[in-house]
């Protein structure tokens, strides 16, 4: 009977916190149509005061929807984050949160090392589709702006062994691998990257434009016929009318005249 007296208790006294909370975040959401800089340190005030994780991790909820919302400051973004991962109660939650803190770093404090340290704790088997590419393009991305190029290729190979990838997947970690090429300034390795998803995804090559990357490539090599040849199928591929196109075709010309053995004109 008693147990039953105190559980009952313990209902009403958890209804009451929320209900209370649920009022300090409305009143904090009409404050910050006028001033959100108040309305953060009314939720922060409440944050520091909750006294169970739930209620807390109700306002940090209500916290980083206004900082993204209305307040817009990474370093505040960064912070509520931070605490959010103290108090997630589920695997989705914590991926979430720590995918979102990795893109951040990335993005607007260029601190790959500390991304990547995010990065190692997602569990990879409870994301979908859409979080998984955003895992892969993290990595990748964070290993090539810290110029680890051969571990951005290990990086690489080993996603591409998963054999649970969808070939949307697969194309995109295969186009970073060749990005990753050039960067690495390996630009035959990337020519041969391209032309490969070029001949295996003709459709998802054509709508990401890839043969004005193989074009670069090509370029970079001074191949410059196979270049313009790139460009010109391109151009006839293209439904988007490209008015530097030509330029930079005829610029190609140029430069194939001016090789030795070149006819010294441009072909029209």
């Amino acid at each position: 009977m008693l147990n039953k007296v105190f559980s009952l208790m313990l209902v009403a006294l958890l209804l009451g916190c929320s209900s209370k909370s649920n009022k300090v975040i409305e009143s904090a959401v009409k404050l910050a149509e006028t001033d959100s800089e108040a309305a953060l340190v009314s939720l922060d005030q409440a944050l520091s005061e909750a006294s169970t994780p739930s209620e807390k991790l109700k306002f940090i909820v209500a916290i980083e929807d206004l900082i993204k919302k209305k307040v817009k400051k990474a370093d505040y973004y960064k912070a509520i984050l931070q605490k959010k991962l103290v108090y997630v109660e589920t695997v989705e939650d914590k991926n979430k949160t720590l995918l979102a803190l990795s893109k951040l770093l990335i993005q607007n404090f260029k601190d790959n090392v500390g991304a990547l340290t995010y990065l190692e704790e997602v569990e990879v088997q409870d994301l979908n589709e859409e979080q998984r590419e955003q895992l892969f393009k993290s990595v990748l991305i964070a290993n090539i702006n810290n110029k680890n190029y051969e571990q951005a290729l290990i990086e690489v190979e080993s996603f591409l062994k998963r054999k649970d990838l969808t070939p949307s997947e697969r194309f995109k970690i295969q186009v970073l691998k060749a990005r990753t090429y050039t960067d690495f300034k390996k630009v035959g390795a990337a020519e041969v990257e391209y032309k490969e998803l070029l001949n295996q995804y003709p459709n998802l090559s054509k709508k990401w434009k890839l043969r004005t990357q193989l074009a670069l490539t090509l370029e970079g090599q001074r191949k410059y016929k196979e270049a313009i040849a790139q460009l010109q199928v391109y151009a006839k591929e293209s439904e988007d009318e490209d008015p530097l196109l030509e330029w930079r075709i005829q610029e190609l010309q140029k430069r194939l005249a001016q090789q030795p053995g070149g006819k010294g004109r441009l072909k029209r």
